[in-house]
């Protein structure tokens, strides 16, 4: 058998090298039906007797969250 013979079997059994598309995206975004989250928080404060108070935040922007907790740990502490 000669070389070209060889060749053209080859080619004939082996399907051709995909061709490559265009760039795939670096980024995919996938919609899975579940409502948007908005922005928010939970604060949790607690006292020396085990007693909490827990305070969720929704909707609220970072810089509100941020005066809030502090108003809270600059607070006089409440008598007994």
């Amino acid at each position: 058998m000669s070389h070209a013979s060889l060749k053209r079997r080859l080619t004939a059994l082996t399907p051709p090298a995909p061709v490559p598309s265009a760039a795939s995206p670096a980024f995919v975004e996938m919609m899975l039906g579940l409502p948007p989250s908005r922005p928010g928080c939970v604060l949790t404060l607690s006292d020396a007797r085990s007693r909490s108070l827990r305070i969720e935040l929704t909707g609220v922007a970072s810089s509100e969250v941020t005066v809030v907790a502090r108003s809270l740990w600059e607070a006089m502490p409440c008598s007994p």
